[in-house]
């Protein structure tokens, strides 16, 4: 048996295994609470997580774009030492009561705010107080998403990190302003985003209930799918968590139930292939 074949099988192994001991939808929600642990732990972000108090937000806003039924502030915040995270804040106007926002999460585009605006435009003209902020290494935040990808840096895993626990971390601390907002109601926070805005919207929702919804994008796929049909050749390191526990994507949408989620992906997709999407649709619907 070759590297490869016997990857495969393992990968299978995982897909199948996942949720396979669900008894009951009640049952997996008492049980969120240990499962959530271990996922934010796989993150590298237990630490930060179980602080009892964080300080609180200090956004920064560097001017404002006026349109003619929204406007953008321009502005950014420190999430952890000397990381600033760097976003566009669209808030409809003529609004009476706090709005509900969407917390838009980008892919892996260069100029992030730029590429993704007509998102965050759409939303705040339907309403939507839209928060788009940049990931590490596309946008205007230095730092390193292709780690092993690029630079054969695998001692990241040995050291229990991924860049997706700093993009999750980053996501918290925008909830984080949001919510501080005296724009925004509070307890209406939805997350979409595409591609690895996709998958970050499933770590996001997963980690952090204060999400009442989440839609990712073209962030869907099984284990099985990244090895045997070798799409992980087309991925970022950010799209990964440390699987020490073996788990699949569907582990991951278990902890957002019983909250909404929908699932929005493209046939020819082929980094995200679809039949694994329709295998994880059925998989939480139960849930």
């Amino acid at each position: 048996m070759n590297i490869f074949s016997y990857l495969c099988g393992e990968a299978r192994k995982i897909t199948g295994n996942s949720l396979s001991d669900v008894k009951s939808p009640e049952q997996w929600v008492e049980t969120r609470h240990e499962r959530w642990r271990a996922f934010i732990d796989m993150l590298g972000l237990a630490g930060y997580m179980d602080a009892e108090e964080r300080p609180p937000i200090e956004a920064k806003s560097t001017g404002i774009l006026e349109r003619s039924n929204y406007k953008i502030e321009k502005l950014y915040f420190e999430s952890l030492p000397k990381l600033y995270v760097t976003g566009n804040l669209y808030i409809p106007r003529n609004t009476n009561r706090p709005a509900p926002a969407v917390l838009y999460l980008c892919g892996h585009s260069q100029n992030q705010k730029h590429h993704y605006q007509a998102h965050a435009r759409k939303f705040a003209q339907l309403g939507f107080v839209t928060l788009v902020i940049e990931t590490i290494q596309k946008g205007e935040i230095l730092g390193h998403h292709h780690g092993t990808y690029h630079y054969g840096w695998f001692h990241w895993y040995s050291l229990g990190y991924t860049p997706a626990g700093v993009e999750v971390w980053n996501t918290v601390k925008a909830i984080d302003l949001l919510q501080s907002r005296r724009e925004i109601d509070p307890d209406r926070i939805g997350v979409t985003g595409i591609s690895g805005g996709g998958a970050m919207s499933w770590y996001t929702a997963a980690v952090d209930d204060r999400v009442k919804v989440a839609a990712p994008v073209c962030g869907t796929a099984t284990i099985a799918s990244h090895v045997c049909k070798r799409t992980i050749e087309g991925h970022c390191d950010c799209m990964f968590w440390i699987n020490n526990r073996m788990w699949d994507l569907t582990d991951v949408g278990a902890l957002i139930a019983p909250r909404p989620l929908l699932l929005a992906s493209a046939v020819r997709d082929w980094i995200f292939d679809i039949d694994s999407v329709r295998l994880i649709y059925h998989k939480l619907k139960r849930l």
